[in-house]
């Protein structure tokens, strides 16, 4: 009895002890793969697997590791003894897989034929055969088996995402657009369709079958609005956009919507750009009466999507602008206390401030608003672009006391409102030369990330410590500042230059050389640009505005028709600063002068 207890222990200890030594290689086969020694990876894993093929880790490792370096051939001795053992999808598929790459075609074929007869009612064989084919590339072979699936176990809709993602890489769109109107009519998944469809749209030829047939189905189904949206949808995203507002306006009259689909048509085309025909579809509104319930809405969006229209064209001309106040007022004065009437207002204020330059004008439509307070977004907007106004006409006393009402009448409804009132204050500190006030404020803001002025406020924070020792440079800035908000250009260009002579070679003076660069490039006057902007590079040439530099100079040189000189610089931006944010804008400007297509 003795005599076998003893050999049980020896064979369990010895069973433990080869358990180790597998665990440990095994760690060891990892941590070469890992470090990228395939070579010794895989010596590892075969010895692994010489004494148990059928353990996965070991199998799995193997495969990475000679397809890391393409070693085909030599898997399929290894692929064949563990498909004696383990008669599974996954090994049948990679048998299959490594025949094909190693040009075996015909044995390749034979596996998979093989795996499919074995497993020929579970789905899971045929996805798993399909998606090593489109591993392969072997897309049309992956359809038919994928179809033959289907057919077998007589369900039509047994591998449709990957069939459809089949016909969208190959581009077969005569197929691929009926399996996914048929997904669609199962599950009217709209978003899934219109990206499918969206994917299919890959020539002019494709374009013209899915038009024909999603006109075909919705004649078909007339009274289906989800077929009739898809429709409309397509028509609107290839640019026929008339088509589409009549299929809206059939939605509208089968929902008994009463405009509000037609009204949803007109504010995505003009969000999107089309504002002619976003002014078709508010007129079919309008053209209703006013007893619709979209009517002021629709009147409102004409007049804004007119003002886009003028705005996109070119800069707006008085009479222009004349004449859209004049139709805004028309929408206060027939809907007065509405929210379309105080937003009337409020483009009324801004047309006199930016266009007229009338500022008596929108000061009173901005208080106004402000004081009504019937809508607080639009009251608090009027209050916080009042207080600009007043510090626009250097008028920081009438803005302070703005934003602290602000602050006071918003502070718990409109959070958010109230901060930006609250950076409005500590840019006034700013600007009136108490910089220590002003950065504690900003200090304050900016820890609180979830703002929106928070990072502006942090970076005025930074500046205003990184130059405190430059106590006059740093409040004659302040004023310059001030005086480009006010617009007077002149004024803010002396100031910029004096500390860009007087504090050479600090960071504050090359920003003021930035700053004068943008503001001649805004005022057009390219060739001064374009000086300051070769200053700024020859004084620091390691400037941390380089990029930007190189690129308005380039467009200084495109505005002076001087093509040499613009692809000069524009090229030495992808060379200098091959991580800009500006390389593909570069890139673009290079083509157009260059006279290629883009």
């Amino acid at each position: 009895m003795n005599k076998y207890i003893i050999i049980i222990f020896l064979i369990f200890g010895f069973t433990n002890i080869f358990a180790q030594v597998n665990e440990q290689k095994f760690k060891l086969a990892e941590s070469y793969e890992k470090n990228g020694d395939f070579e010794n990876a895989s010596r590892l894993y075969k010895e692994l697997l010489s004494s148990d093929i059928t353990q996965e880790p070991y199998f799995e490792g193997y495969v990475r590791s000679m397809k890391a370096m393409n070693r085909f051939s030599d898997m399929i001795p290894i692929v064949k003894d563990r498909l004696e053992k383990v008669k599974n999808v996954p090994t049948f598929a990679l048998l299959g897989e490594l025949y094909w790459r190693v040009g075996k075609t015909s044995d390749a074929n034979d596996i998979w034929e093989e795996c499919i007869k074995q497993f020929e009612k579970r789905p899971e064989a045929y996805q798993f055969i399909a998606q090593t084919q489109v591993t392969l590339q072997l897309y049309d072979k992956a359809i038919k088996l994928l179809k033959d699936g289907r057919d077998l176990i007589k369900d039509k809709f047994v591998f449709s995402d990957l069939i459809i993602k089949l016909f969208i890489a190959t581009g077969n769109f005569k197929e691929g657009m009926p399996q996914i109107y048929e997904v669609f009519v199962k599950d009217y998944n709209l978003a899934q369709a219109q990206g499918r469809i969206y994917a299919l749209m890959s020539s002019e030829e494709s374009n013209k079958f899915i038009e024909s047939y999603l006109d075909e189905k919705t004649k078909q189904n007339f009274n289906n609005l989800m077929i009739i949206e898809l429709y409309a949808w397509f028509l609107r995203s290839v640019n026929k956009f008339e088509e589409s507002l009549n299929l809206y306006v059939k939605m509208d009259e089968l929902k008994n919507a009463r405009g509000g689909e037609i009204y949803r048509f007109a504010e995505d085309s003009r969000r999107d750009g089309q504002y002619e025909i976003a002014q078709k579809a508010y007129s079919k509104i309008i053209d209703q009466g006013r007893s619709q319930p979209y009517s002021q809405a629709a009147l409102y969006g004409y007049a804004r999507t007119m003002e886009a229209i003028i705005e996109s064209k070119a800069s707006m001309s008085v009479n222009e602008a004349n004449d859209l106040i004049d139709r805004y007022r028309s929408i206060i004065k027939d809907y007065p206390g509405s929210m379309h009437s105080a937003e009337s207002r409020l483009r009324i204020a801004n047309l006199a401030e930016n266009i007229l330059k009338d500022y008596k004008l929108a000061e009173t439509e901005y208080s106004n608003l402000f004081k009504e307070r019937q809508f607080p977004n639009l009251a608090s907007q009027a209050g916080l672009t009042l207080a600009n106004l007043y510090i626009k006409n250097l008028e920081l006393e009438k803005a302070e006391k703005l934003y602290n009402n602000i602050i006071i009448q918003y502070k718990n409804q409109l959070y958010q409102e109230s901060l930006k009132a609250e950076y409005g204050l500590a840019e006034i500190l700013y600007f009136n030369g108490y910089s220590d006030s002003a950065s504690a404020k900003f200090r304050v803001l900016s820890k609180n990330t979830e703002s929106d002025v928070a990072n502006d406020a942090l970076n005025k924070s930074v500046f205003i410590e990184s130059n405190k020792q430059l106590v006059k440079a740093l409040s004659d800035f302040a004023k310059a500042e001030l005086y480009l908000k006010s617009e007077k250009y002149d004024d803010a260009i002396l100031l910029f230059r004096q500390i860009s002579k007087e504090q050479s070679g600090e960071d504050i003076a090359e920003l003021s050389l930035k700053n004068m660069i943008e503001i001649e490039y805004k005022r057009k006057n390219y060739r001064i640009s374009a000086d300051y902007s070769e200053e700024l590079l020859k004084d620091y040439p390691e400037s941390i505005y380089g990029d930007f530099v190189l690129m308005i100079l380039a467009d200084n040189y495109t505005k002076l028709n001087d093509k040499q000189n613009a692809l000069k610089y524009y090229n030495e931006i992808l060379i200098k600063y091959p991580r800009s944010i500006y390389l593909s804008e570069t890139r673009k400007k290079i083509r157009l002068l260059r006279d290629e297509k883009l």
